[in-house]
């Protein structure tokens, strides 16, 4: 079973190219956001003067994508059967998107998946 990082706009063209083919996104959907602030009105920000990110869930690094693009692959293609997601909580290191000199002290990375819950659960 192939695996593709952050390619969902690929899984189509995957599937007419591979009709066997069963796809699994090996390392999916990297949203940032703390958890519990936020920035209104809901707007894309990028870095911010307190170092939050807002917990609307609708900004990604440059390099992905948020949940709502791979949830959207995955519901109308029946051959991607699932995903591994990058990551699943926040953690110490990679501080994304505030990792450079100038954002000291920020030292989490605001990748957790609370969005997840409301699509996996009825």
């Amino acid at each position: 079973m192939p695996g593709f990082n952050y390619k969902p706009m690929s899984y189509a063209r995957l599937q007419q190219e591979h009709p066997k083919w069963l796809i699994v996104g090996s390392e999916t959907a990297s949203c940032v956001s703390s958890r519990g602030v936020y920035h209104l009105p809901m707007k894309l920000e990028g870095k911010t003067a307190d170092h939050q990110v807002s917990s609307c869930d609708i900004e990604a690094p440059s390099w992905a994508y948020c949940p709502d693009v791979e949830f959207e692959a995955q519901h109308q293609l029946a051959n991607v059967v699932g995903e591994f997601v990058w990551t699943g909580f926040d953690y110490l290191g990679e501080p994304t998107p505030y990792g450079g000199r100038n954002d000291w002290p920020s030292r989490s990375s605001y990748f957790g998946i609370v969005i997840y819950r409301s699509v996996w659960t009825d």
